[in-house]
């Protein structure tokens, strides 16, 4: 019986002189044309056994095919949601644009300003001037939801402030007023930020620089400032902060420990809950989508479970990951 080894030294040296079919001689006057009738015929032998070898081959594995027996039989896998999704056509532009936002503002990189941007087409509509010195990378826009409010969290070493930009309804026009929330202390930067449905509160995910990085979610009254701030012991930061309704809020975590990718995954917050701590224990975010069973609350673990996860001794945790 052949083995794998056999058969591809065999194709292998078919496939060989297939390409290589007449070899090098020398050419004789005298018998140039008594050479060249033996050269054809050598090259038709040559074409047709490469064929014959592989149909043997061929038959070889067939035969041992067939003697060994029906193997393992792989089932068939239904196909990912991606693939089942219907397709769909696009729709025409003004439906999409009649559920967008009119507005939208963005802070130029290189002068300080606001430039307010009609959504359907990008165009300036009017600018605002901003604080001096503040560096629009480490600078936060979120939109209200009525379209036509915006905060913004502005970063001017070492701090980062916060303000609100109103802007009128033909867009011509906003006016920048500072809020009440206080600053944020140097070393520490708003990675995101996000306005509730009502447009009472601000969310700010915060990254704290240092030795030991350990982030953390604020939430911010808009009307007199009072602040409540979630942690977590955890080596990280959030960011991609969003509200899901008046209380819920999602983020992001990026663990940043010996571990990051358990740390890391998509947690949802309980604004109305008690306590002050930000996550329970981490389940990587491939395992929070795929497994909802593993989404619980820290406040269903029983407490020796709660106490191998080294979290902070709290009574309740507000958060839990996403189960999607």
């Amino acid at each position: 019986m052949l083995t794998d080894r056999d058969l591809t030294k065999a194709l292998a040296a078919a496939f060989h002189e297939r390409a290589d079919p007449v070899t090098r001689t020398t050419v004789s006057p005298a018998g140039i044309f008594a050479r060249g009738a033996s050269a054809r015929r050598r090259r038709t032998a040559v074409r047709a056994a490469p064929v014959g070898a592989v149909a043997a081959l061929v038959a070889t594995v067939l035969a041992v095919n067939l003697t060994a027996g029906p193997g393992h039989v792989v089932a068939e896998r239904p196909p990912g949601l991606l693939l089942a999704a219907a397709v769909i056509s696009p729709p025409p532009a003004s439906t999409a644009i009649a559920g967008m936002p009119r507005y939208y503002v963005t802070v130029d990189h290189f002068r300080p300003v606001a430039e307010v941007r009609a959504a359907a087409t990008g165009k300036v509509l009017s600018t605002v001037p901003l604080p001096r010195r503040i560096d629009p990378k480490l600078s936060q826009i979120a939109a209200a939801g009525d379209g036509r409010g915006f905060a913004l969290a502005l970063f001017s070493f070492p701090r980062t402030r916060f303000y609100w930009l109103r802007v009128s309804a033909d867009g011509r026009s906003a006016r920048l007023t500072a809020l009440a929330a206080a600053a944020l202390p140097p070393g520490e930067y708003a990675d995101g930020i996000a306005v509730s449905p009502g447009g009472s509160r601000l969310a700010v995910a915060i990254q704290r620089s240092g030795v030991a990085e350990h982030g953390a979610v604020e939430v911010v009254s808009l009307a007199t400032g009072t602040a409540r701030t979630w942690t977590t012991g955890r080596p990280g930061y959030p960011a991609g902060v969003s509200w899901a309704d008046s209380q819920r809020l999602g983020f992001f975590w990026s663990g940043t420990g010996a571990a990051p990718q358990r740390d890391s995954g998509l947690w949802e917050l309980d604004t109305a809950a008690p306590g002050h701590a930000l996550m329970l224990p981490a389940i990587p975010l491939c395992e929070a989508m795929t497994q909802p069973s593993q989404a619980r609350s820290l406040s269903t673990l029983p407490v020796a479970e709660a106490s191998k996860s080294q979290m902070p001794r709290v009574q309740q945790v507000a958060s839990r990951p996403f189960a999607s």
